[in-house]
């Protein structure tokens, strides 16, 4: 259950190493032993530049933590409403615009 750099990079909100990390394709989806991925990391911690590195990368939005948390529900609890408002903006853009138009031949 030990971080991965990645995750300790977000916990120290160490942007530029995180920015570094990513070049370096380090995996965006790792979670520590709660289940936390880097971005839930970045939502506690209110580093929303760091979060907005983790969206571009493609970061997964959906994920829990053992408690059930999603990196929104962190972002609420942390009271970084920039960041929730970051994580809806990318939820709606990953949903196809067609998504509920049945087509008919």
């Amino acid at each position: 259950g030990h971080l991965t750099p990645l995750l300790l990079a977000v916990s120290g909100r160490k942007e530029e190493m995180v920015e570094f990390l990513l070049r370096k394709n380090a995996n965006v989806n790792a979670v520590d032993k709660m289940k936390r991925t880097a971005l839930m990391l970045a939502a506690h911690y209110k580093s929303s530049s760091i979060a907005t590195l983790l969206l571009q990368q493609g970061i997964g939005v959906s994920s829990e933590d053992i408690s059930g948390w999603t990196a929104k529900d962190d972002a609420t609890a942390s009271g970084s409403d920039t960041i929730h408002h970051k994580i809806s903006e990318y939820k709606e853009e990953k949903i196809p615009k067609n998504a509920s138009q049945t087509s008919n031949p």
